[in-house]
Order: structure tokens, then sequence, then C-alpha cells
């Protein structure tokens, strides 16, 4: 039951750390998204390294691992889970980024989900 809950919010905190730095990515106006196509943003994204919402739910989360006890220095370590077959604009790509109103895109929202 633990560990359910622990990657139940494991993918919330990857879904809000994707949120946020999309948020920002708009905001800085490093990613456009305005008067672009669908799979322009998408394929931009991709490049970019946002996680599709079926990468988050299938595990492809960054863990935060010590690497020795005495050193507390930490290694980041993803998991990569990928379908080729994945509609990167559907309910398991990007669509969980794509569909947030535009008035959160701002720096504030951003800044506030970080």
């Amino acid at each position: 039951r633990k560990d359910h809950q622990i990657r139940e919010l494991a993918k919330e905190a990857a879904l809000l750390s994707e949120k946020a730095r999309f948020i920002q990515m708009v905001a800085e106006g490093q990613l456009k998204v305005e008067s672009r196509t669908t799979r322009e943003v998408t394929e931009e994204m991709q490049r970019l390294g946002f996680r599709t919402k079926q990468d988050i739910d299938a595990g492809k989360v960054e863990i935060a691992e010590l690497k020795s006890p005495r050193r507390e220095r930490k290694k980041r370590r993803v998991i990569d889970v990928q379908d080729e077959d994945v509609d990167l604009s559907g309910k398991d790509g990007y669509e969980y980024l794509l569909k947030m109103k535009l008035w959160t895109l701002t720096k504030e929202r951003a800044e506030k989900l970080m």
C-alpha cells in the first residue's frame, strides 16, 4: 500500500514538474506554441525532453538516489519507457500540457508550481 502511494505521489510530482517547466519555457519564449501546428510543437517538446503522460504513468520518472550515504551525493536516473505508437498530442502524449489554459502560462504560475 505504501509503495502504491509512493508511486502515485512520484507520478504527481513528475506531472507538476513537467507543467512548471513547460509554463516557464513558454513564458520565457524558449518554447513557442502559438501559430504553429500541433505536430511541430509536440516534436519540439519531444526534442526538449518533455515526458509524455504515458512515460510518466509507466515510470519514466527521475529518481534521486543517494550514491553514498557518507557523501550524500545524489545521482539522477531515468527509467526509459517509450512506445512509438503514442499519439504525441493525445491523452497518452502531451495533451496534459497542451490543454492548459493560456492564463496558466505565466511566470508567476511556473514559480508557484516549483
